[in-house]
């Protein structure tokens, strides 16, 4: 299937990925993710409401608003948490592989070829720069359409290459793993509710910065 407005292909088991990344398209592919995760991102319910849920808190903690009052205002937030959850996390996920991309990473996993075995093993020790693969010569046999994981850019030589500050590191490391363990409402009830949208705060702060600098950028 390709997209009438920009001719590229859409299918990403049909995407020539190695390509592409020695084309045009790159900025292009960079750009609609980063747009993309944005958009995951601030569809979550909690992003869209957080000052409603400070709100929530701190009635509660000046004593304004009952105990059974909290609760149903709390309800939407606790039914919807599976889909925050994912949503939170896999958007953000997705703006830091477009903020890859556009520093001239790949965010794409390697076949079990000649000259995929040698990338993917440089992949996991650091990022592996688009113009290394390019070098190598590497075809559409050689690369994935599936992506690298969040657990692996959160590893400290990605983290580095993005310039990502440690209080932000550690901010998706709690994010990532609630989602995994699904508990990540169940303490919107407790002491670190004002903590946790405090942190959502801050992602969405980044997001907006770094999706507006790929945005801008000219194709």
């Amino acid at each position: 299937m390709t997209n009438e407005r920009t001719q590229f292909e859409t299918d990403s088991d049909l995407i020539d990925f190695a390509a592409a990344y020695n084309s045009d398209h790159i900025l292009y592919l960079a750009q609609s993710v980063a747009v993309f995760g944005s958009e995951m991102f601030k569809a979550a319910k909690m992003i869209q409401d957080v000052k409603h849920l400070e709100a929530i808190h701190d009635h509660h903690k000046k004593g304004i608003t009952t105990p059974n009052a909290i609760v149903q205002a709390m309800a939407p937030y606790l039914f919807n948490r599976l889909t925050d959850e994912i949503m939170i996390v896999t958007g953000f996920e997705n703006v830091i592989k477009a903020d890859l991309i556009f520093k001239g990473y790949v965010v794409h996993e390697f076949e079990n070829t000649s000259k995929g075995k040698l990338l993917k093993a440089e992949q996991k020790a650091a990022p592996l720069l688009i113009s290394r693969m390019i070098a190598e010569g590497v075809t559409k046999a050689d690369i994935k359409p599936k992506t690298i994981t969040m657990s692996r850019m959160l590893d400290p030589s990605y983290t580095q290459a993005l310039g990502m500050p440690s209080v932000v590191v550690e901010v998706l490391k709690k994010f990532n793993k609630r989602r995994n363990n699904l508990h990540f409402i169940t303490e919107m009830s407790g002491e670190l509710g004002k903590e946790i949208l405090a942190e959502l705060k801050t992602l969405d702060g980044i997001i907006d910065r770094v999706v507006a600098h790929i945005k801008d950028a000219q194709r």
